[in-house]
């Protein structure tokens, strides 16, 4: 039941709300693409920019690394003013034998000599041991050449990339803007190796590592320099198992020599990137040389926002369905309901018809007993003209409350069950007519499930009154009686002498007849006799004389005899020795009421022996008769002896009398009545 509910309350919600819904389930699943896309693009950055922080930390430190190398060479050079060669060799063995820094290509040492500012290089090394003096000019100035140099501040290396020292390719640029004060920034072409670029370190050497004052005095106590080469990718090598530079690198690194990002100053990119979607753009300012560091990822993946879009699609999708689905339940309902409407319209007309055209009067009452449907025939019956009593209370026209109405079987309808009560013509259920006279009544209720809190209808038929005798029904049997002898017997006889005629003709014909149409000549003749028994039998219960009061007793006896010979039944009457006189009122009514009870006998019971008793005690006249028949349960009265019983208790009712039933499974039936006697009734 719960479940059935809910089902049905979602179909009304999403029927209501139409498609407008799955169109709401389908805009937040757009904004919560949005927004979880902006997070996961939010996340994309910051983790971007993290590893941008970290790659130029790296650099750093694997620069300061370089940087601390030549200050220890410097260092070891200021232990004595005039270096030699072979000292610096010697250092340079030592150091192969630890081994040079990763990246770095060359160490070596340029001295200066003070005649016209000229270097002398003492020696270089190479990263894997061997002497290189490809630093300088193979030509005629290998020995001692001019430099300029522009002063470093803290004593920090000058930082050129890509350019090879003192290279006539640098010399005629830093002659021309050479001033008294420093040596201008070194324009040069980069020298590259496949996009990966050389990192210069020159660090110019004092006694005992001071650093003059001015420029003259630096000039002038100038040693010489210590300088190295590293390659530009080595920087970047401790950074491979991060993903960023090695061959699979999901981060994309790219460093430029100068604040342009153009494809002239690019001096490394790291092998093997993947598609990048975010870049980050970062100036890197390491010992007075600034680069720019682009930094690119492909982002956080976009599982999430793509898991939120499918859910919300197949949501919306799923709603769509529901929506059609319900939309089509709603149009089956409303087609079902107009056509029950229809059929609820026609059907109310019918009802109309039916109740204007019933000769029964037929009166419908709302849960406060005022009433609704009042037809004609419950007009004619009250005596009501053309009043309107619609919406009147039922007490003008039943003062007394319908008591002792019994359940019968409920009419099951395809609205539902009708519960079906009778009310029996008992004494004190009257009605009141228009002009104030009463009258009794028997009654069918229908009820909506048996309960009064929806109204129900009543069937109202009037019964006759004590007084009122069966004049008009003795009357029409009489005359049936009548035309049935003079017509329907004549009829019978004369079909009696034609067969006979027949049969004759057929014995004096020439050739005898077949044996086939004697038979069926035998079986017609049969059917007539037999019929005319039954006439005979039916004349005799009908053509008795009507019921005086000087002889009611005289007519019960013939009643009971002949009763007893027509069945084979052993019928006993037993009078009451002085028995009173009864009058017209009683006498037709009590004959009736023996002669249902008799023919219910023969044709129900299968009894073997009835039992008739009359008795008068002073004011009443008691009646009992009883059978030895199959009985039946008083519960459950049905089938045809239900009406009979039925009729009798009318008639008791409408003498004022008692009609009380003794009963049971083959024990046999005794019906016992009590009748008032007054003045009506007798004399």
């Amino acid at each position: 039941m719960l479940r059935s509910r809910l089902k049905s309350l979602l179909d009304e919600v999403i029927a209501e709300a139409s498609w407008l819904l799955p169109a709401l389930v389908l805009i937040v699943t757009v904004l919560l693409f949005l927004v979880v896309r902006g997070a996961e693009l939010r996340i994309a950055r910051l983790d971007t920019e993290q590893r941008t922080q970290h790659t130029i930390a790296h650099l750093q430190r694997h620069l300061d690394s370089q940087v601390q190398l030549l200050h220890s060479s410097a260092a070891m050079l200021m232990l004595d003013r005039i270096v030699q060669r072979q000292h610096w060799q010697t250092y340079l063995q030592q150091l192969q034998r630890l081994g040079l820094p990763a990246g770095m290509q060359q160490l070596g040492y340029a001295q200066h000599i003070a005649d016209n500012d000229k270097l002398a290089l003492i020696s270089a090394m190479q990263a894997d041991g061997s002497a290189s003096f490809r630093i300088f000019p193979s030509r005629t100035r290998e020995a001692a050449m001019p430099v300029l140099y522009a002063a470093p501040e803290n004593s920090n290396p000058l930082i050129r990339a890509g350019f090879d020292l003192m290279s006539d390719a640098l010399l005629a640029p830093a002659l021309q803007r050479a001033t008294d004060n420093a040596t201008a920034t070194l324009a040069s072409v980069p020298e590259r190796a496949g996009m990966a670029g050389q990192f210069l370190l020159v660090l110019p050497v004092f006694p005992g590592n001071i650093v003059p004052e001015n420029i003259p005095q630096r000039r002038t106590t100038l040693v010489g320099f210590v300088f190295t080469v590293v390659q530009i990718d080595a920087a970047f090598m401790g950074l491979a198992g991060e993903g960023i530079a090695d061959g699979r690198a999901t981060v994309s690194l790219r460093l430029f020599d100068q604040p342009a990002t153009g494809r002239s100053a690019l001096l490394y990119q790291n092998p093997g990137t993947l598609l990048t979607t975010h870049r980050t753009l970062r100036p890197v300012n390491l010992y007075g040389q600034t680069w720019t560091l682009e930094t690119g990822s492909p982002g956080i993946p976009a599982t999430t926002s793509i898991g939120v879009v499918i859910t919300g699609l197949l949501l919306t999708g799923w709603l769509c369905w529901l929506t059609r689905q319900a939309l089509q339940r709603r149009g089956s309902a409303r087609r079902r309901a107009r056509a029950e409407a229809s059929d609820t319209r026609q059907a109310k007309l019918h009802l109309a018809a039916l109740t204007a055209l019933s000769r029964e009067a037929i009166i419908s009452i709302d849960r406060r007993n005022r009433i609704t449907v009042f037809n004609d025939a419950a007009r004619r019956l009250f005596g009501i003209g053309d009043d309107n009593l619609i919406g009147t209370p039922l007490r003008q026209l039943l003062p007394h409350r319908l008591k002792g109405a019994r359940p019968v079987t409920p009419l099951e309808l395809q609205a539902g069950q009708v519960a079906v009560f009778r009310l029996c013509g008992q004494q004190g259920q009257q009605a009141r007519r228009r002009n104030g006279s009463v009258f009794g009544f028997e009654a069918t209720l229908f009820m909506n499930g048996g309960e009064r809190q929806h109204g129900y209808t009543i069937l109202l038929n009037e019964l006759p009154s004590a007084n009122t005798n069966d004049t008009p029904r003795d009357d029409w049997q009489q005359h049936l009686v009548q035309e049935m002898h003079d017509d329907f017997g004549q009829l019978l006889t004369s079909m009696k002498m034609d067969m006979g005629l027949l049969r004759a003709q057929l014995a004096g014909a020439p050739a005898p007849p077949l044996p086939a149409t004697l038979q069926h000549l035998d079986r017609i003749d049969g059917l007539v006799s037999k019929m005319m028994d039954s006439v005979r039998r039916i004349l005799a219960d009908q053509s008795a004389e009507q019921v005086h009061n000087q002889d009611f007793f005289k007519a019960l006896a013939l009643l009971v005899d002949g009763h007893a010979k027509r069945y084979q039944i052993a019928c006993h009457l037993d009078l009451p020795s002085c028995p009173p006189v009864i009058g017209a009122a009683l006498a037709n009514p009590l004959y009736r009421i023996v002669q249902e009870a008799l023919n219910n006998i023969a044709k129900h019971a299968a009894a073997s022996a009835i039992t008739i008793d009359v008795a008068a005690p002073p004011g009443y006249l008691l009646l009992a008769i009883t059978d030895n028949g199959c009985g039946f349960v008083p519960q459950q009265p049905c089938g045809p002896e239900a009406y009979g019983l039925a009729g009798m208790q009318k008639r008791v009712d409408a003498l004022g009398g008692v009609l009380h039933i003794e009963t049971r499974l083959d024990r046999g039936t005794a019906i016992r009545i009590r009748l008032p006697l007054d003045s009506s009734n007798s004399s």
